[in-house]
């Protein structure tokens, strides 16, 4: 019996609640066999306790769940979650006036990190994250490196969705100190740490990250859409990487050479055709190839190009889902409507380049992959195109 009430103890400071209800329930048989009324009673009072806990934390774990299963297989995120986030959010808080547990705290923490973000607001979110961080290391006996490194990777997520690269190189460091190599969050923060370097011009930087992921042996049994999300990076820079072959070329100015590999104009003959829930590829795939077809002056591929990235204008590339991309969206529709001209377009672009300035990315472009390089970066590359024609 002393041993059984010391690990009963035990319980309570790791929030073993299933050991304790087994515990409580042993307890209560010998009191029931002894007749130890008080005692009896003292033990149900427990149970009685510990079964509520035990069903306010399955509660709120339903909560959390219900919105990571629209994440499961997809990277496509409706905005409506944003008010379903916000009701779980309020209840988990009720849950935590009566049942103020490790796992109802993280629960919560973890709501607030998806409500923020899904409402649009990154640095709120990142608040959050760091309060449960915060909170984790005063309970190290019930916090695993693992559970920090996941936290470490949402602020990562929103470095991305705030631009800050400062921050989002600090969150990366903390990845890198509590997430390995065979964890299921490996990817996931070498894609954020991805897009963190190339939406900050890191090139070089995002190269030796992509032949990281190419090398870990776990590679092959992710799923297909993290394979076709890593396969359009490698595009990115190879384009890149096909800029710089360009410039060091002697002589005359020199064609594409990422333009002349068979597997590219295969590529530009068979439209992007992800399915919904990883059309974002689509979109990125689609501005990468406008770019690389207006520097080799193949309008007719160009406009067929384009013609395909008109299908996502009321989905991918409006307004409120992508901001940017939407702005870029509509400077390379002009282009297009003026006979691929400068000297037709000049004055008109001025509007559409102070406001890609000033407007800020989406949730949805950035962590959906429709930017993988920033719009006003690539704009920059077309007007030089179309005024090196002019």
């Amino acid at each position: 019996m002393p041993l059984a009430l010391k690990t009963l103890r035990l319980t309570e400071k790791y929030e073993l609640h299933h050991v304790a209800i087994e515990l409580l329930e042993q307890f209560k048989i010998s009191a029931l066999i002894e007749g130890r009324k008080i005692e009896y009673e003292k033990y149900e009072k427990a149970l009685k306790k510990k079964l509520a806990l035990l069903q306010s934390e399955s509660k709120v774990r339903t909560f959390v769940q219900r919105l990571q299963i629209h994440s499961s297989n997809s990277i496509y995120i409706k905005e409506s979650l944003a008010d379903t986030a916000l009701e779980a959010l309020q209840e988990t808080e009720k849950e935590l006036l009566v049942n103020d547990s490790y796992l109802n705290r993280i629960a919560f923490f973890r709501l607030q990190y998806m409500y923020y973000q899904y409402s649009g607001s990154p640095i709120r979110s990142i608040g959050a994250c760091e309060r449960a961080i915060a909170y984790m290391r005063t309970k190290p006996y019930l916090a695993p490196p693992i559970r920090l490194g996941e936290y470490a990777l949402y602020i990562l997520e929103n470095c991305n969705l705030a631009h800050d690269y400062k921050k989002g190189k600090k969150a990366e460091e903390q990845c890198r100190k509590y997430i390995p190599s065979d964890s299921s969050y490996w990817f996931q923060y070498k894609e954020q740490y991805f897009l963190l370097l190339m939406n900050n011009l890191k090139f070089s930087e995002a190269r030796i990250i992509y032949d990281e992921c190419m090398a870990n042996m776990r590679l092959e049994s992710q799923t297909s859409s993290l394979s076709e999300r890593w396969e359009i990076f490698n595009l990115y820079l190879e384009y890149i990487e096909d800029i710089e072959k360009r410039k060091n070329a002697s002589g005359r100015r020199r064609r594409s050479y990422l333009f002349r590999q068979k597997k590219y104009q295969k590529r530009l003959k068979e439209y992007p055709t992800y399915s919904k829930d990883k059309s974002g590829l689509n979109v990125s795939l689609l501005f990468i190839n406008i770019l690389l077809l207006l520097e080799n002056n193949k309008n007719e591929e160009l406009i067929e190009q384009f013609e395909a990235l008109e299908t996502y204008k009321f989905n991918h590339l409006k307004g409120k889902n992508s901001s940017q991309s939407a702005i870029l969206f509509k400077l390379i529709d002009l282009m297009v409507k003026n006979e691929i001209t400068f000297t037709k377009i000049k004055k008109k672009v001025e509007f559409y380049e102070k406001r890609l300035v000033t407007t800020k990315p989406t949730r949805h472009e950035i962590l959906e992959c429709v930017q993988i390089l920033p719009p006003i970066w690539m704009w920059k590359r077309m007007r030089a195109a179309l005024e090196a024609r002019a």
